[in-house]
């Protein structure tokens, strides 16, 4: 009976799953409207900025019209999403060269070091925390909440740069030049994940204590278990849940943090070029990168949603 559920059961994940993509198409044009609408907000005209601030009002005017930026704000959004539903993301205001053409280099480091920091940061947070709500109100609590505390209280820039000057210059361990090799990720991926790292420990930790004072906890152990059964089994994967709404929300700071590692460890990533973007008013490559920010950040939720039925059998997909 068990075994015969399992295809009834992903079946319902499926349904599920359609139906949330299909819920997604108005949440990300409207979420594409409100960002078109939003950089039209920064101060600065673009037109401007490519003819150089010597150039005279006509020649601006011809840049203007050239690249559409007279035209009425909704008619440039309804041209823009026409063309990035026939994959096309435009032409850089700057540079003349296709979006998606400066985009694709620099997506791989981008999402690599995202990935990379949540692992290790789901990791230890995870390890962190279950040791303190094990040992809680001992040594070991202490030192992982102040771990924790630490994690959060340290802007990214300065822990960046200490772990530069500390373990590449007077320790000369890793490199950081580039991304040439797997190891060139360590420091940047600390960098990026260590508050992420400490929110998980401090969730992880408040999850298991109140986990573990159930009375399921109890019987499980009355039968006989290991301590790390009950953990494991019944203690971490009831916790789970909330730890993983936890890793959903954070993985948009992820996407913002790379931003300022990237600059600090100079990443050629997507974080750098939307910054350089930003200071050129370069309106499409904006908008590209923050829509592809934003579709990540919802399909990541819907993962974190899907593997909610994983984590608890209990929850119910309508």
């Amino acid at each position: 009976m068990r075994f015969a559920s399992i295809p009834h059961r992903v079946n319902i994940m499926l349904r599920y799953f359609i139906k949330r993509v299909l819920q997604m198409i108005p949440l990300l044009i409207v979420v594409s409207f409100v960002i078109f609408m939003f950089i039209r907000m920064i101060p600065g005209d673009p037109a401007r900025l490519i003819a150089g601030f010597d150039a005279t009002y006509e020649e601006v005017e011809a840049i203007r019209r050239m690249h559409g930026l007279d035209d009425p704000l909704i008619v440039q959004y309804a041209r823009y999403m026409t063309n990035l539903l026939s994959g096309d993301m435009g032409t850089s205001l700057r540079t003349g060269r296709p979006v998606a053409e400066m985009l694709l280099p620099r997506y791989a480091p981008t999402m690599t070091l995202a990935f990379t920091s949540m692992l290790w940061a789901l990791a230890f947070g995870l390890i962190i925390g279950i040791f303190s709500a094990i040992f809680r109100g001992k040594w070991p609590d202490y030192m992982g909440m102040l771990l924790a505390v630490t994690g959060i209280s340290i802007p990214a820039f300065w822990m960046g740069l200490m772990l530069i000057q500390n373990f590449a210059v007077v320790i000369p361990i890793f490199s950081v030049i580039g991304l040439q090799n797997p190891r060139d990720y360590v420091l940047p991926s600390i960098t990026l994940g260590a508050g992420i790292m400490a929110m998980l420990a401090r969730t992880s930790r408040s999850e298991m204590v109140d986990v573990m004072s159930h009375d399921y906890i109890r019987t499980a152990r009355a039968k006989g278990l290991s301590e790390f059964e009950v953990i494991t089994r019944h203690g971490l994967r009831n916790s789970m849940v909330q730890i993983m709404t936890i890793v959903g929300l954070q993985f948009g700071f992820l996407l913002g943090g790379s931003v300022i590692v990237e600059r600090v460890f100079g990443i050629a990533g997507l974080g750098g070029l939307l910054v350089d973007s930003i200071f050129f008013r370069d309106y499409t490559v904006i908008q590209a990168q923050l829509i592809i920010f934003s579709t990540l950040f919802i399909f990541v939720n819907l993962a974190v949603d899907i593997a909610y039925g994983f984590l608890n059998p209990k929850i119910r997909y309508n």
